[in-house]
């Protein structure tokens, strides 16, 4: 299993928000077009998705790349294309568009996140191996000092 560095990892929740973000406010905006309000809404959840299913408890998934998780999550957009077709007998273009959104987004962030550029930008020159508190805070928060209950 490939387990990505805190600083690579940092942009997937940081994208999520962006890719979701983005749709819900094209959705917003579409109120009128209930078609595409729809299929933009949809999209949007489908992003979300990728935390949830990436937890399930299926070796498949968990023992393998992230990538393995999100082709899972291409299973959603491939169920809304199913439903264009069978609907309207074509593809509805926001579908279309916001499929390719997602993915594009998806596919090119975890190669933007180990760039260096974007862990500066993005974190700042500190680094996760500092201590985020001093010892004598730590020894404070710690349950080694807690008396253990005898049964």
């Amino acid at each position: 299993m490939d387990v990505l560095d805190p600083k690579t990892f940092y942009i997937i929740p940081l994208t999520d928000m962006l890719i979701f973000g983005t749709l819900v406010f094209l959705a917003f905006r579409a109120r009128s077009n209930p078609p595409a309000h729809k299929r933009l809404i949809l999209v949007a959840t489908t992003a979300l998705t990728l935390a949830a299913v990436a937890r399930w408890p299926i070796p498949f998934i968990q023992h393998h790349p992230l990538w393995v998780a999100e082709l899972c999550t291409y299973g959603f957009l491939a169920l809304l294309l199913a439903y264009d077709v069978y609907s309207t007998g074509k593809v509805h273009r926001v579908t279309i568009w916001a499929s390719a959104f997602l993915i594009a987004v998806q596919r090119l962030r975890v190669p933007l996140g180990e760039t260096v550029a974007c862990t500066l930008s993005l974190l700042g020159p500190r680094t996760w191996q500092e201590p985020f508190m001093d010892e004598t805070r730590a020894d404070r928060f710690s349950c080694a000092h807690m008396p253990v209950p005898l049964s």
